[in-house]
């Protein structure tokens, strides 16, 4: 029937019950498909939170199995000594703080020695407190499968202390806590401090290793900050557990100023790897470097009292001022710098001396030398005569050293008193007039030395090893 005019609803489609029942059906299965999405979601998250709920019971159990390889000090503090036990006592976890470079030099002495001590430790990690310039940037390295070297990058030397107290939380704290068992620094300045506050805050041994003489007269002069470098030392010596030294003349001082300390600080045993230094390969050459010289007179010098490095000067500047093709290269840094370069002025021999700073290592400069003069009586610096001998340069020595020990003059060596002059310039002609004896001092040198200093490496660091970690087990 048509629409009656003016109908309003006359736009209106006819209701058809097919039509709605099929739109009815429609949203039904729109319904249904949200729902199964709704439903699959749902099953994702399920599984993804049991996949969370396995990795947790897995971390859980790996950090279980973690504390339970891991001796807790206070058990160790109080329970049998470490060094008792009989099999497979290479547990001990180190953190050393230094500010020796050199540990990253590759192939260096000190690096060297650091991975043969990786042989008797369960991990090693160092962290070298290093003064960087703008440009330089230092990465963390794996120096071996158990050592690791990281270094500090810091713009100012008061920083590095506090930046090698962020590297030790940022890197050694993981899973079953803090990694280190021991730490170590080898100086008691920024080094010790950084060591303290890092062995305060999670609960381990300290010690300090002093391995320079910090109460040599002139310390106080030979750097900028010393003064309060000798400051902070005094503050670590209070907090320290235990203390090592490399020389009895060190450790009588340090008793001296901290008697509490006495039952807690030892000698730390000392190794002269003589076949290392015969062996080393060069990483400087001093003909290269000083082409006008035919004849090169090496002398190594804390530049100090003791050193008598005036009388090396005093007793080479005649010969020098004879022969304009021999050469005096004078290695060190102290007090007395500014003065003996003044005097090499005033002797007129300037031109024919040349003074370099001490570099990581000397046995380079020793073996590309011709003679090496040693008058130094410090016992510190008894090393240097050792060097000398076994890579096989002719020495004059002091007889108040190591060598007066040793040696016997007109044998191994020529041996003068520290501070004879005299006896230097006539020993230095005998050597540029003699080749043979040149030859037959340094073979007999290199020989006496590989005769009667221990060669037993392995002691050696089984013997560091127990030192150390006797610190663990002392009743602080």
């Amino acid at each position: 029937m048509a629409a009656a005019p003016n109908d309003p609803y006359s736009d209106v489609p006819t209701l058809d019950p097919s039509r709605k029942a099929a739109e009815h059906l429609n949203d039904l299965i729109d319904d249904a498909g949200e729902i199964e999405d709704m439903v699959i979601v749902d099953e994702k998250l399920r599984a993804h939170a049991e996949a969370l709920r396995e990795r947790a019971r897995e971390e859980e159990e790996l950090e279980a199995q973690i504390a339970e390889s891991i001796v807790p000090v206070d058990e160790v503090r109080t329970g049998a000594s470490v060094l008792e036990i009989a099999e497979d006592r290479d547990t001990v976890r180190l953190l050393i703080f230094t500010k020796n470079v050199a540990l990253r030099q590759l192939g260096s002495l000190a690096q060297r020695r650091l991975v043969d001590l990786g042989k008797v430790f369960a991990e090693i990690h160092v962290i070298i407190l290093n003064q960087k310039s703008a440009e330089e940037t230092v990465p963390a390295v794996r120096l071996t499968d158990n050592i690791w070297l990281y270094s500090t990058e810091s713009k100012k030397w008061w920083r590095t202390g506090f930046d090698a107290y962020r590297i030790a939380n940022e890197q050694l704290n993981f899973a079953g806590g803090f990694r280190a068992d021991v730490i170590i620094a080898e100086d008691p300045f920024e080094s010790g401090m950084a060591a303290y506050y890092v062995a305060e805050k999670y609960n381990r041994p300290f010690q300090v290793h002093i391995l320079e003489d910090i109460y040599e007269p002139t310390f106080k002069e030979r750097e900028e900050h010393n003064g309060l470098r000798l400051w902070l030392a005094k503050r670590v010596f209070k907090h320290t557990d235990c203390v090592r030294t490399n020389s009895d003349y060190l450790r009588s001082h340090i008793v001296k100023d901290h008697p509490d300390l006495e039952p807690h600080i030892e000698v730390l045993p000392i190794y002269h790897n003589l076949e290392a230094w015969r062996d080393m390969t060069p990483t400087t050459n001093l003909r290269e470097r000083y082409p006008q010289y035919k004849f090169i007179i090496l002398h190594v010098s804390g530049m100090n009292a003791r050193s008598h490095t005036r009388e090396v000067l005093q007793g080479v500047a005649p010969i020098l001022r004879t022969y304009k093709t021999v050469g005096l290269v004078v290695i060190g840094n102290g007090p007395y710098r500014s003065a003996l370069e003044k005097m090499a002025i005033a002797l007129g021999v300037a031109t024919q001396v040349q003074f370099e700073p001490v570099p990581d290592e000397v046995i380079s400069h020793m073996k590309s030398a011709n003679v090496f003069v040693h008058l130094s009586d410090d016992p510190i610096e008894d090393t240097l005569v050792l060097e000398a001998a076994a890579v096989k340069i002719p020495m004059i020595a002091s007889e108040e050293s190591i060598a007066g020990t040793l040696f016997v003059d007109n044998e191994s060596a020529f041996i003068c008193k520290a501070a004879d002059a005299a006896c230097v310039s006539y020993r230095i002609r005998s050597y540029l007039n003699d080749n043979q004896a040149r030859s037959r001092l340094a073979m007999n040198a290199q020989e006496v030395v590989f005769e009667r200093i221990e060669q037993d490496y392995n002691a050696f660091l089984h013997a560091y090893r127990d030192s150390v970690e006797r610190c663990i087990v002392m009743d602080n």
